[in-house]
């Protein structure tokens, strides 16, 4: 959440706040999504970059590829605007992920 709280500007906080339940998804849901994600032939992964120092979260990123060859793929990065050198593999590793 701290990651969230550096990258959300306070004006979009409104719309879209930091609650602690966008990071932490249900036991039910936890147990569905693989099953899900078999049956319609589809992988997801999700990644955190910690720093060494102190474990604070700089990097938070995801991608979702569909494994039959047709479909929509995506990927998600925040990243820590105090990084910016990590913008540019991170993306690259998700970009790999997916095509």
């Amino acid at each position: 959440m701290a990651l969230e709280k550096q990258i959300v500007p306070e004006e979009a906080r409104t719309y879209e706040p930091i609650e602690k339940g966008r990071f932490h998804h249900p036991l039910v849901l936890r147990l569905l999504v693989p099953i899900m994600n078999l049956l319609q032939r589809k992988e997801e992964e999700e990644y955190v970059v910690r720093q060494d120092s102190d474990d604070q979260v700089i990097v938070r990123c995801k991608y979702s590829a569909s494994l039959r060859g047709k479909g929509v793929n995506g990927i998600s990065v925040r990243l820590d605007p105090a990084y910016p050198e990590l913008a540019e593999p991170i993306v690259r590793l998700m970009l790999h992920k997916v095509v």
